[in-house]
């Protein structure tokens, strides 16, 4: 019987290419969290996860989708923006 992987939900670093999508539209659609290891399946990230990921990539994210961003309703406006 195969051994179910287990996901850490600890990050050191968050990439940008692997969290735009999710926290651009709450979606992830191209299943990149997924292929990254953050979630095991489509189901979305923890939420503690989730809002660190937008503290770290929020400004850029809210440069490629612009201030409506998913991540801006959920989480509010990332460190170091008004």
């Amino acid at each position: 019987m195969p051994v179910k992987r287990r996901l850490s939900k600890a990050r050191a670093a968050f990439c940008f290419e692997d969290w735009e999508h999710y926290l651009g539209t709450g979606y992830d659609l191209f299943g990149d969290l997924r292929r990254a290891g953050v979630t095991e399946s489509y189901e979305p990230p923890p939420e503690d996860l989730a809002q660190a990921a937008w503290h770290a990539l929020g400004a850029r994210v809210i440069a490629e989708h612009g201030p409506d961003a998913w991540g801006v309703t959920v989480f509010g406006a990332p460190a170091g923006r008004g």
